[in-house]
């Protein structure tokens, strides 16, 4: 209750509030209906509640408000007043709306002031001048004013008084405050003058004395307080802004005159639309508006029509503020309001069948009222995409009409506001009212009640997604701990339950490279031990005798395992298929030690291990088992949801709120996370005090703790306390009335909770020789103590003055079925006689208690089912994996039937024929029989089967020769065999196409055809083609390839973040990938791959080539040439100097920077400006613009794996980058507007300093000279050396220090080659280049002519310079 927003208060004594409030909640909470359908029609009338439920919501409210009981202890112990008709959720129900209720009354309260401040406002300002008559635009505040927001029942309605009130007196607004605050001054200026009057009074009272005592006070200035209040309350009022709306001009101007001749005042209007009949008759002016309008002719308005556009301005403007109006047409409009969905450009080509809006893909007038559930949640998601427009219509159906069907309901309104007369007067005034009503509720109303209608439909999803989260979790917390059921020769120690269970869990991945893990628990929950099984996946009956003979040992030392631990369960986590291999083993292992060991029959089950899985990963289980590894964490977790599902599911919840990781609801991420937590905290609560809280074993196991925060009464803050008290203490509670002495809860927080907290009563006997109440052991709350003793003297026959109660409690638990002779009813009447009010329903739970403490009512453990099962092996659910799917699946096999005598025969003939054992015998099929189905491998893991009859809407003779083992396919999912886990598919065409419509997901009641055909037609043949066949759907099992175009692939990559990648086919060639990364907002770049040593088409080549470079896989594509150029842009990105690119579409980006610059230069002309910015016209590249003096200069960045090409070299960062380019800026070639990549650099400047050889080298006058590359270290990327009897020459082969074979300008202007040194890093072969003897030459990358060529180097005999100095040499 403290944490609730809104406070909860008590009702003052003779208030009817508790009668309006519980008419007010069965209303809206329990007879209201949706707007859409979020229940079915047998599930709506369960849920109706009959009009005897308005007492027990009434009396849950006085629970509530009044005594400060929490909804558990009203659920379990106040049960005669709240059933039949309530349950806890309907309690819990009560207690939301009541905060509502609470909210809505407080604006009520406040509204209703400034309602009460205005009309005393007005009243005072016709009371100043009571001759003056009334202006026209003002509007006396009316008893019914008051009445209408008294009758407001939702928060719509507030706003919408709210709203008519400031149409009506915000002008007036400014003036009342002012007079509030001049009221205020006088009334603190009295006080003031009446206090010092006192004060003077009493001076005068004290004589002489007491006068020349106090002739140090100084007088206090009157004025100068004035002043200093008048200034206080003038800071506390904020200044509003002019009201410059085109209503608050007409009005000025005296238009709210003009618009009283109308006929009816919009209060009238409104009752005629509420009725459906003209109420209110309409009352005709004798002038026609033309000479009506002459009368208000202004400087403002000067013409008829200027008056006229004005009247009818503000006319509408009053209709579509007007309250009952709003609610009238609110209420008519959400329950006939249709739409209409269309796909957006991109919505046509991505929305597919396996889409979850695909039945919903063209729909025309749809009634919302048929919209289910979740799907306008998901109609909003398409929507943010940009895949489908929703438009909410703003015609809809009129009232029934008994002469034919209803009409447009907005010509229906018009008709209310009409005249029947015929006059020329009559029908220009109903013309002119005609245009009000339809400006009025086309312009305002209808658009705002398109909003509210779309904010409720999005609200009754999000409530449907939370119900559906909610359902997920109860099912999982409903579950009670596992009892085995042994025989009776089995309950001696070692297999006893009394305690607990202890519980043996195996946690694996389908990865066979690593190993599983299992643990054993003890019966409190505590790792006893564990054991690793590297070859526990491997098979049994495996062709290799090393693999068998390791499974085989794993299973020898599980049979060990298992005999000496002796678990009552044995639990595998539902990974994969897998499990029901290893469930099998298990079970042989568990047969032999039936007979060899006389073990009991222990059950084997695969359990679910969401939750052990994300335990595992998260702060809870890092903290719990710091050195264990994720497997075996699982393994525990696996063992104590077997245990106690409550307690181990309580693990995440935690401060990290770790419990939403959960997958409840497929779009559970749609719903606030505030919101969703709060709901599955109230199943926590639910059962946490259905099973209650054992407080001293919480204090010794801390696996318990996160429980105590949903114990009723305590909550976090007041749990984190208690625990914190007990665990200083060190104390045990021995009794419940501890609780208020040593814990120091106070009387409402006991009463709350005492019922819910357990003390183990029967080891503290052996512990304490204090009085130990038993009934502290059990649900029985302390207020019903005496009534439990009561019962046991006389079920027992003893006398009550003399018999312990004690002792016959003790007793009767002993033997309860003597409880039963009482007569509970007779007792329940005496209480009721002597004031404790109705108890029969809590006799009877004390009866059923006492026959059992703290019995668990959780459902049983159940077996998985068939279905259940399926799911959790495959991770699918009956939304993502149905029949009629349209999967992708590849060929793994062919099935063959047995062979007849007759084909073997032919078979033996055909292969006398056919001596060569190499060559292909086609009779080689007869031999091994005929094929009668294809085996597949589905792309979600699943087995599939396509029979022969499936694959062809022909015969196929040879399916063979129709499919070949690797292919990928095209299938439709024509059967689920649950038992068997596996699939039957359809390869037809016929059914791959669903020329039938078969198997695709049924559409929609109201889809519109017609609208899809005429879109269908409108697209150009072509584009059909390129749609269908741009490219080849390939078989590539990788997370960043999609079988998408290129219009897909740059949807999805406008939604990622910089440096995402995806990887597609390429439209051009069947052996060529294209991937595709993000340079920034709007600038993607593509790269073609190519594949060499491809099996089929629809394979990934066994080679891949980016230009000249190799590369293994596609992950190595992305680690080692994609990432680090993404990186290296994201760092150009983030330099201070970066510019977004906003060139026009059909602009010059280069024209753009230099406006930039020189827009800059204006401001700052003593500095040298220069900015990057991504190229457009060049993705991957970034055009640097600089101003040195009066002409921009541009150059071209090219973002590479290496780092940055610039000027034909090439740096590691951009730092580097620009101190190589402020040190040489002069050198540049680039001209004013042009790219410098056309223009090669007269001279080539040396990099940042270079390794130079050792002094013995230089002293012999050569340079050691080697390349090394380090792609992804910190250190230096390349290093020359040079042997001292290597030749420096023009011409030769060249390599690269980066790659293989792509030449690539190290930082000193020169190509190495090395074509036969390589070696092989971790993401592939790298090449290292060298140049020894003649094997290898240094060529310069350009020549001028005859101009000497240029070199750099280290002085010696070969006549280089030092110091970075140039030399020059004439080659030979």
């Amino acid at each position: 209750m403290q944490l609730r927003q809104v406070p909860v208060t008590a009702v003052p004594d003779g208030s009817h509030e508790l009668d309006d409030e519980a008419n007010w909640i069965y209303r809206f909470a329990f007879c209201k209906q949706t707007v859409s359908e979020q229940e079915k029609a047998d599930n709506r009338e369960k849920m109706r509640k009959p009009p005897t439920a308005v007492n027990k919501i009434k009396q849950t409210l006085e629970f509530i408000r009044n005594q400060q009981l929490e909804v558990p202890f009203i659920a379990f112990y106040r049960k005669e007043y709240v059933k039949p008709e309530l349950n806890i959720d309907d309690l819990w129900k009560v207690y939301y709306y009541d905060e509502r209720w609470c909210q809505l009354n407080e604006r009520k309260r406040k509204l209703k002031a400034l309602f009460e401040k205005m009309r005393q406002f007005q009243l005072d300002t016709l009371c100043a001048d009571p001759e003056k008559p009334l202006p026209d635009d003002v509007r006396l505040m009316l008893d019914s004013d008051f009445e209408r927001l008294n009758d407001v029942q939702s928060m719509e309605e507030l706003k919408d008084v709210h709203m008519y009130f400031l149409l009506n007196y915000s002008h007036e607004l400014p003036k009342m405050q002012a007079e509030q605050r001049r009221k205020l001054l006088q009334e603190r200026r009295e006080a003031k003058a009446r206090k010092q009057a006192a004060a003077a009074a009493a001076a005068d009272e004290t004589g002489g004395d007491a006068n020349d005592n106090n002739n140090d006070v100084e007088p206090v200035d009157l004025d100068e307080t004035d002043e200093a209040d008048q200034l206080n309350m003038a800071d506390e009022q904020l200044k509003q802004a002019p009201n410059s709306s085109p209503y608050a001009v007409f009005r000025k101007a005296g238009i709210c005159g003009f618009a009283k001749h109308f006929g009816l005042t919009p209060e009238q209007f409104a009752e005629n639309l509420r009725d459906n009949y003209q109420r209110n008759e309409v009352t005709q002016e004798s002038l026609s508006p033309t000479e009506m309008a002459k009368q208000y002719l202004s400087p403002r308005f000067m013409t008829v029509d200027e008056v006229l556009h004005a009247a009818k301005y503000v006319v509408a403007r009053q209709l579509a503020q007007e309250p009952l109006l709003r609610k009238t047409l609110r209420e008519v409009y959400f329950d006939r309001a249709r739409l209409n969905i269309r796909p957006t450009k991109n919505g046509m080509v991505l929305i597919d069948e396996n889409s979850p809006v695909y039945s919903m893909k063209y729909v025309a007038k749809k009634p919302v009222g048929d919209l289910f559930g979740d799907q306008f949640i998901k109609l909003l998601m398409a929507e943010e995409e940009k895949l489908l427009d929703i438009q909410f219509l703003e015609e809809f159906e009129g009232n029934a009409n008994a002469n034919g069907p209803p009409g447009d309901y907005v010509e229906e309104a018009k008709a209310l506001y009409h005249l029947d007369q015929f006059s020329k007067h009559v029908l220009e005034w109903n013309t002119l009212r005609a245009e009000c009503v339809q400006l009025a509720l086309k312009k305002w109303v209808i658009p705002d009640l398109i909003k509210e209608l779309r904010a409720t439909l999005h609200e009754e999803a999000q409530q449907f997604v939370l119900r559906s989260c909610t359902a997920k979790l109860y099912k999982w917390l409903k579950v009670a701990p596992y009892k085995p059921e042994f025989p009776q020769d089995y309950s001696y120690d070692d297999w006893s339950t009394l305690r607990g269970i202890r519980t043996l869990a195996l946690a694996y991945d389908p990865d066979q490279s690593v190993a599983a893990f299992c643990a054993v628990t003890t019966v409190e929950g505590d790792i006893s031990d564990y054991l690793r099984l590297p070859n526990i996946l491997k098979r049994k009956n495996s062709h290799s005798s090393e693999e068998k003979a390791q499974k085989l040992a794993d299973l020898r030392k599980l049979s060990d395992f298992i005999k000496m631990k002796k678990p009552h369960i044995v639990v595998i986590g539902a990974e994969s298929r897998d499990a029901q291999m290893i469930q099998t083993d298990i079970k042989d292992i568990l047969k032999e030690l039936e007979t060899s060991e006389q073990f009991p029959p222990i059950e084997v089950e695969i359990v679910d291990n969401e939750l052990a899985k994300i335990y595992a990963n998260s702060k809870k289980g890092e903290s719990d088992f710091k050195e264990y590894p994720a497997l075996l964490k699982q393994a525990v977790s696996l063992a104590r949801k077997m245990q106690d599902p409550l307690v181990e599911y309580s693990q995440l919840c935690d401060a990290d709120d770790e419990i939403l990781c959960l997958r409840y609801h497929p779009l559970q991420e749609r719903v606030p996370k505030d919101l969703l937590l709060e709901h599955l905290s109230l199943e926590f609560i639910n059962r946490t005090s259905e099973v209650g809280l054992d407080i001293n074993m919480m204090v010794q196991n801390s696996r318990t703790v996160n429980l105590l925060q949903y114990t009723c009464g305590l909550g976090p803050r007041k749990g984190q306390a208690l625990l914190k008290l007990l665990k200083q203490s060190n104390q045990r509670l021995e009794n419940r009335t501890q609780l208020v002495t040593v814990c120091h809860l106070g009387p409402k927080v006991f009463i709350n909770c005492s019922g819910f907290i357990k003390i183990d009563t029967s080891s503290l006997r052996d512990s304490t020789e204090t009085y130990v109440e038993v009934l502290d052991g059990s649900r029985v709350h302390p207020e019903t103590y005496e009534w439990a003793h009561k019962m046991a003297i006389d079920a027992m026959e003893y006398d009550d003055e003399k018999t312990n109660p004690a002792g016959a409690l003790e007793e009767i638990l002993e033997s309860p079925e003597r409880l039963k002779d009482l007569d509970l009813d007779a007792f329940a009447v005496e209480l009721e006689r002597q004031g404790f009010g109705s108890k029969s329903i809590t006799l009877y739970d004390v009866r059923n208690e006492l026959s059992c403490l703290y019995k668990d009512y959780r459902s049983p453990y159940h077996k998985p089912s068939s279905k259940e099962l399926f799911d959790m092996l495959t991770k699918e659910t009956p939304d993502s994996f149905y029949v009629g799917k349209f999967v992708t699946a590849m060929v793994t096999g062919f099935t063959y039937n047995r062979p007849q005598d007759e084909q073997l025969d032919n078979a033996n003939h055909a292969r006398k024929r056919q001596p060569d054992p190499f060559r292909h015998n086609n009779s080689d099929n007869i031999y091994r029989g005929q094929i009668y189905g294809v085996m597949l491998r589905l792309d979600n893991g699943l087995p599939g089967f396509i029979h022969v009859r499936n694959l062809s809407d022909k015969p196929v003779p040879n399916p063979e020769e129709l499919l070949h083992i690797s292919q990928s396919i095209y299938v439709r999912v024509i059967h689920v065999d649950i038992d068997r886990i596996s699939v039957s598919c359809s390869f037809k065409t016929t059914d791959v196409n669903d020329v039938k419509n078969k198997w695709r997901p049924k559409r929609d009641a109201f889809y519109d055809y017609f609208s899809e055909q005429s879109d269908s037609r409108k697209l150009p043949a072509t584009k059909k083609i390129e749609t269908k066949t741009a490219f080849t759907h390939r078989a590539i099992a990788h997370p960043s390839f999609f079988n998408k175009s290129y219009v897909e692939v740059m949807a999805m990559l406008a939604r990622a973040e910089q440096g995402a990648v995806v990887l597609r086919p390429s439209s051009k060639f069947n052996d060529h990938l294209s991937a595709t990364w993000k340079v920034t907002e709007e600038i993607f770049q593509h790269i073609g791959v190519r594949e060499e040593g491809k099996e089929n088409d629809y394979s990934l080549g066994r080679s891949l080539w980016i230009g000249t470079e190799e590369f293994e896989d596609l992950d190595e594509i992305i680690a080692r040439h994609i990432t680090p150029m993404a990186l290296a842009a994201r760092e150009l990105l983030r330099y201070k100097y970066y510019k977004p690119n906003l060139t026009p579409a059909n602009g010059n980006e280069r024209d753009y920077m230099e406006q930039v610059l020189r827009d800059e230069k204006a401001k700052d002309p003593k500095k040298i400006h220069y900015f990057f910015t991504a190229s457009k016209s060049m993705p991957g590249k970034f055009l640097l613009a600089y101003l040195p003096k009066t002409n921009v200069l541009h150059e071209y960045v090219t973002v590479m794996p290496e780092g940055y090409r610039f000027r034909g070299q090439i740096f590691e960062s951009v730092e580097s980058l620009l101190c190589w380019f402020k040190m040489h800026s002069t050198g540049s070639t680039a001209l004013p507007g042009t790219s410098s990549l056309s223009t090669r650099p007269r001279m080539m400047h040396p990099p940042p300093p270079m390794s130079v050889a050792s002094g013995r080298d230089r002293l012999i006058g050569s340079s050691a000279y080697s390349v090394t590359s380090s792609m992804f270290s910190g250190g230096q990327r390349s290093a020359v050396s040079v042997a001292p009897s290597s030749s420096v020459g023009r011409g030769g082969s060249y390599s690269s220090a980066y790659s293989n074979s792509q030449a690539i300008s190290n930082t000193y202007g020169f190509i190495l080659n090395s074509p036969s040194s390589s070696t092989t890093s971790h993401y592939g072969r790298s090449s290292t280049a060298s140049l020894t003897g003649g094997s290898s030459h240094m060529s310069m990358p350009y020549t001028l002519g005859n101009d000497p060529l240029l070199f750099y180097g280290t002085s010696g005999t070969n006549g280089f310079s030092t110091g970075g100095q140039m030399g020059h040499r004439r080659a030979n």
